[in-house]
């Protein structure tokens, strides 16, 4: 199986995050599977960043022009949103206050779908320095997840955790919460490239009763 890179190196993620023990790992790269046709999103990892721990203080951090310090959300959804289109059908299942109803579907528009996910993205130069970075690795030294998490309640998205598998996005996870005097409101998004995804809010709201929906999009079948 051959691949080529068709895509920039510091697509996703800054080069340097904090919280790390090595430098200047490797960004996603775009590259395109020629027995598929098909585009997908891979981790590499630079040699450099495993033979040389990080020694750097954080605070002198410097992003290049264009550079994201934080995973790009929007970037990976609107790449997403383009691969999705090869999927002919999907299965939507809508279930609101304990109601549920379930559609076989043809089509969606996964551009409208997938913006909640989108907007989650935190790369905004305000909060540079909001959100704290953690990464996990295996023992072969390989990216396993990568955990964005803030206690700033002024914020909407408290938390973002990437998951990788093999080198290759595997799952994402955000959680999104609102507070007022007239409600509190929970989101939680699961994103699973293979597979689908899903949409669970909750929402305490004072003096009245409590609201919950749940939108669960399952990947059928490929055009």
């Amino acid at each position: 199986m051959k691949f080529k890179q068709i895509g920039g190196a510091n697509k996703y993620f800054s080069s340097r995050p904090l919280k790390v023990r090595y430098t200047n790992l490797a960004p996603f790269v775009l590259l395109k599977n020629f027995s598929t046709g098909k585009r997908q999103w891979v981790l590499f990892f630079s040699s450099l960043a495993i033979l040389f721990p990080a020694c750097a203080d954080s605070n002198q951090e410097v992003l290049q022009p264009g550079q994201k310090k934080y995973f790009d959300l929007k970037g990976f959804f609107n790449e997403e949103t383009k691969r999705l289109e090869t999927f002919s059908t999907v299965k939507k299942i809508a279930t609101v206050d304990g109601v549920r109803e379930e559609h076989v579907l043809d089509s969606l528009n996964f551009g409208q779908e997938l913006k909640i996910f989108s907007n989650a993205d935190i790369n905004r130069p305000a909060w540079s320095d909001k959100y704290a970075i953690d990464s996990v690795f295996n023992e072969q030294k390989q990216l396993t997840q990568l955990n964005y998490t803030t206690e700033d309640k002024d914020l909407r998205t408290r938390q973002i955790t990437v998951d990788f598998e093999d080198g290759q996005i595997s799952k994402v996870f955000i959680e999104n919460s609102t507070s007022s005097a007239i409600a509190d409101t929970k989101q939680l998004l699961t994103y699973q490239p293979a597979s689908g995804y899903t949409i669970e809010s909750k929402q305490a709201v004072a003096l009245s009763k409590d609201n919950a929906f749940l939108v669960e999009v399952q990947f059928l079948k490929n055009r």
